[in-house]
């Protein structure tokens, strides 16, 4: 019997060198726009809204801009989805009021950082 073992990360810390040369590696990139973060989105949720899905993609690469510039991690695709999940769960709009229960997901899902949470909108 042959086994493949697949190791994902995030790039949150470093892999010891001796494992990684023994490793075949696939770095994939972050989806960089709006349409292809709802066509994955899409495949999660096909039954999902995508004008909500973009609203949401908007979001998640406004934030991404934020966290390069303040030198932060970065909310993932990962981040992106469960945000997605959250909104066709509970069908709930993408709104920038802050009263709005999604300026919670937003805070909670996407802007996990304390220091991009609080850098303001």
């Amino acid at each position: 019997m042959r086994l493949l073992t697949i190791i994902t990360t995030n790039r949150e810390r470093d892999l010891p060198q001796a494992f990684l040369r023994r490793c075949v590696r696939l770095d994939i990139e972050d989806p960089r726009d709006v349409d292809s973060l709802v066509r994955i989105a899409a495949q999660h949720y096909p039954s999902g809204k995508p004008e909500r899905m973009g609203m949401v993609g908007e979001t998640l690469l406004r934030l991404r801009d934020k966290a390069d510039k303040l030198r932060l991690r970065r909310p993932g695709t990962a981040e992106f989805l469960d945000a997605v999940h959250a909104c066709e769960k509970l069908d709930l709009p993408v709104s920038k009021d802050p009263g709005r229960v999604w300026s919670q997901i937003e805070r909670a899902i996407l802007a996990k950082d304390d220091t991009l949470r609080a850098s303001g909108r």
